[in-house]
């Protein structure tokens, strides 16, 4: 089960970072170098979290307050945006 929200998880950052390819936004260097920074700060700050005491998992109800707001959020931003994103990215 863990590997089935690892993987949903990956799928929207994957989803953009080819998007960003295809758009000739950045090169297929600049996405995979990215990529690397981010696993090695979330592992380097898991590590240096976890390093006093393990962290327990979030109860439900936490998780019913956190993915609606990030969702939210992440619309907000995304019909912002999605004007100038469309002015800028057209052929």
């Amino acid at each position: 089960m863990r590997l089935t929200w690892i993987l949903l998880g990956c799928l929207p950052a994957l989803s953009i970072a080819m998007s960003r390819v295809y758009l000739g936004a950045h090169w297929p260097t600049d996405i995979l170098a990215g990529g690397l920074l981010a696993c090695c700060v979330c592992a380097v700050s898991l590590t240096l979290v976890q390093y006093r005491e393990p962290l327990n998992a979030m109860s439900l109800r936490v998780w019913w307050l956190i993915v609606p707001a990030c969702v939210g959020v992440l619309a907000f931003f995304a019909l912002h945006a999605l004007p100038h994103a469309l002015l800028r990215y057209s052929y």
